[in-house]
């Protein structure tokens, strides 16, 4: 049973320590994930701006008539939509960065699990259980014969004690 408790516990050491390595891997993959945000919300909102831009163009006027103004309306619907995008984007970037904060902090926890339970299934950390065991029966076995020996002690001086009625 013994060499069955050390062996999960050195399977459970192997297995946080490579959780913890695993959670570097994706402490990157967030970090780029982040910084991907972030640009894609800033090319939105110039993309927003440049639309904006072309729908005031498309008021141009050219003796008189606004050739153009029928396409404005559809610059201003695409940057008010690039304006929505760049706040989802945004926000997408802050809810990442929280998850790669989080992820960092459960890297470290799961680290020191590792450590932890690799301790724990060291040889030289585990009590020699069985040695205390046979020593506390010893023990208990002369505490035993002691108390035998002593009743039967008083027994046999309770027998042969002349009897006083």
């Amino acid at each position: 049973v013994l060499g069955r408790s050390d062996d999960a516990l050195a399977t459970a050491a192997t297995a946080a320590r490579r959780a913890a390595d695993a959670f570097t891997g994706f402490d990157a993959s967030l970090d780029d994930a982040v910084a991907a945000a972030g640009e894609a919300a800033g090319l939105a909102t110039r993309s927003a701006t440049t639309a904006r831009g072309l729908a005031s163009a498309m008021q141009l006027n050219v003796l008189g008539t606004q050739p153009l103004a029928g396409l404005a309306g559809g610059f201003e619907q695409s940057a008010q939509d690039l304006d929505g995008l760049s706040g989802s984007l945004s926000t997408m970037g802050t809810a990442l960065g929280q998850n790669r904060s989080d992820l960092v902090a459960l890297q470290a926890e799961m680290g020191r699990l590792a450590d932890d339970l690799a301790e724990l299934a060291s040889p030289a950390r585990v009590p020699p259980i069985m040695p205390i065991g046979i020593g506390l029966l010893v023990l208990f076995a002369l505490q035993s014969g002691a108390v035998l020996l002593v009743g039967l002690a008083l027994r046999r001086g309770a027998l042969l004690a002349p009897s006083s009625v």
